[in-house]
């Protein structure tokens, strides 16, 4: 008689790891709203050349990898994560209300670098803090792909 498949339940996750999980998918739910809308914005509104789009986001993304693996080198010297996760998450939150403030495509540019500078700062973290990152980070990243289908 073949056995039946018994499926064992979750682990239980420490509150820390939910309330960071949780914290990181609503900053990233609200970083790629804003950036979906951004070129958008940019052209529309602000009368920005297409170049001026391309270059603005392939700036910000290459910071946001340089500064993802500079973060990572410095974690390792100091031996701690947590002053560094916050920093990342606070310039993030602090870029979020210069979006709607913005007037011109340089204050665009400010906010979506200090928001890409935040992510670089906290992604490699977030993700090394707890085994438990791995569900809630395939969340953010099933989010992120349904945001970006919607918005092509």
């Amino acid at each position: 008689m073949p056995k039946k498949l018994q499926f064992q339940a979750l682990p239980k996750l420490p509150a820390d790891v939910w309330i960071l999980g949780f914290g990181s998918l609503l900053m990233d739910l609200s970083s790629e709203s804003l950036h979906a809308l951004n070129p958008l914005y940019l052209v529309n509104i602000l009368g920005a050349q297409v170049v001026v789009v391309g270059i603005l986001e392939g700036t910000s993304d290459a910071v946001a990898s340089v500064l993802r693996m500079c973060s990572g080198v410095l974690s390792d010297y100091l031996k701690r994560r947590k002053p560094l996760i916050v920093l990342g998450y606070s310039l993030s939150a602090l870029s979020k209300p210069l979006f709607p403030m913005a007037t011109s495509v340089s204050l665009i540019f400010f906010a979506t670098v200090c928001d890409r500078v935040g992510k670089g700062i906290r992604s490699s973290h977030t993700f090394m803090a707890g085994a438990g990152f791995a569900f809630l980070g395939l969340l953010t990243y099933c989010l992120t792909v349904v945001s970006d289908r919607k918005a092509a």
